[in-house]
């Protein structure tokens, strides 16, 4: 499922990709058990709350969620755009997200404050999404918008509304319908939401977190950090191995730099 040259460039324009058929039903059945036995109201009808989430899925439902985690087909797309040497975040998602009948909480935000501590959003769809029920809204192109410094009251991104600049794009988000068994991959700082869910059956899905290895992070929190893709590498200047010289010009017989 590596996305091709022209798929990336779509996805760097607008900010998203959907692709089809990535899970087959099986895996979707486990990880559904799995969302419904932390959201219990899965079956109801009527409820009283509007979504629900419950963070840390990759601890609390290891072996379902690590075919998922390291699905190849997730990981080939997810590595299309980040590169070759690829984490999963932890503490960032990792979370089953339940959208119920009668949620009409459909704030655009963004997933991160900055593009230099970026995350690739990959929601799994467990059931098919539609207008109806709430699937993911998205503003096209939104994460080449400014970037604002004050984050939201929980978590780690942006509430599009609480920002004047941005009023004129509050109405501008479009839905994304994706079929049970396919993902939506998103830039971070995309603006998005869930939408309202108008039908009598709750909308299950479960949302992951990936960005590039840090190249000048020298000791990464392996609980927060699990590596599904190439290596972890490590490119500060204060590599032992490594010694930098400064090239005086013409005729200097300073060796040339390591690398």
């Amino acid at each position: 499922m590596t996305l091709t040259h022209e798929q990336v460039t779509h996805f760097r324009r607008v900010g998203y990709f959907r692709i089809d058929n990535v899970i087959d039903d099986a895996l979707a059945d486990e990880l559904l058990a799995c969302v419904a036995g932390d959201c219990p109201h899965l079956d109801a009808t009527v409820t009283p709350i509007s979504t629900a989430k419950q963070y840390r899925m990759y601890e609390q439902h290891h072996s379902t969620m690590s075919r998922l985690v390291t699905h190849p087909d997730v990981v080939a797309a997810v590595s299309s755009i980040l590169g070759p040497n690829v984490v999963f975040v932890t503490n960032r998602h990792n979370q089953s997200a339940m959208n119920y009948p009668g949620n009409v909480d459909t704030r655009l935000h963004r997933d991160v404050l900055h593009w230099s501590r970026n995350v690739i959003t990959v929601v799994a769809y467990l059931a098919d999404a539609n207008e109806q029920n709430g699937c993911t809204c998205v503003v096209p192109g939104s994460q080449h918008l400014p970037l604002v410094g004050v984050p939201q009251a929980a978590g780690g991104g942006t509430w599009m509304e609480l920002h004047p600049e941005f009023e004129g794009l509050l109405d501008q988000a479009i839905p994304v319908p994706v079929r049970r068994g396919g993902i939506l991959i998103f830039d971070g700082l995309l603006f998005h939401a869930a939408g309202a869910n108008n039908t009598t059956s709750p909308r299950p899905a479960v949302v992951l977190g990936y960005r590039s290895v840090d190249e000048l992070e020298a000791d990464p929190d392996p609980a927060n950090q699990i590596l599904v893709a190439g290596r972890r590498i490590y490119r500060g200047n204060d590599r032992p191995a490594d010694v930098f010289w400064t090239i005086a010009g013409p005729g200097s017989s300073a060796p040339a730099a390591a690398s």
